[in-house]
């Protein structure tokens, strides 16, 4: 976990340097997802963790005090979470916000070999996921959960002189019916 200020001072120090390895430059507060990366940081800090992806890093080194804890970063590149970093400073540099409060959640690789294509793999898989629509995240509404019971419950009709009754199946969530 790494601190919204440290993030700040991380970013004041090295700037875009930090982003060499993202497939990507901050895209402002225009888009949804950076608005709601602002919205949280301002209204909902404490929840920042629990709603943000956080950052993915790499690292050539690290080096660590007697409890265990990360002291100093070598090399530090941020593959994935550019928007987060960017957003943050945003927040606290221009609107003036209080990041004080923000923790973000940070998976860290150290890569010892500079010549491996390593970094660059984790950056594209970091920055890949099956597209979700915005009728996925209705799936988890009381309706589309009460509708999955009902089909659960309710006999469907029988067909053709059948006489083996079934059930509906309501696929609730995307792809459900395959598994």
């Amino acid at each position: 976990v790494v601190s919204g200020k440290d993030l700040v001072d991380i970013y004041e120090e090295y700037g875009q340097k930090l982003f060499e390895q993202n497939v990507r430059t901050f895209l402002q507060f225009k888009g949804a997802v950076n608005k709601g990366i602002k919205n949280t940081i301002e209204y909902k800090p404490d929840m920042f963790f629990a709603y943000n992806n956080g950052i993915t890093a790499t690292a050539s080194s690290i080096e660590r005090d007697d409890n265990g804890n990360i002291t100093s970063i070598n090399n530090f590149q941020i593959v994935n979470g550019g928007q987060t970093t960017s957003a943050i400073y945003a927040a606290s540099k221009v609107s003036g916000l209080d990041v004080s409060n923000i923790s973000v959640p940070m998976k860290l690789s150290v890569v010892k070999d500079k010549k491996s294509d390593f970094v660059s793999k984790v950056s594209e898989y970091a920055n890949t996921q099956n597209k979700v629509n915005k009728s996925d995240f209705f799936s988890n509404s009381p309706f589309h959960k009460q509708m999955k019971d009902y089909s659960k419950r309710v006999w469907a009709p029988v067909c053709d002189g059948s006489q083996k009754r079934t059930r509906w199946f309501y696929e609730r969530v995307r792809g459900e019916y395959l598994n």
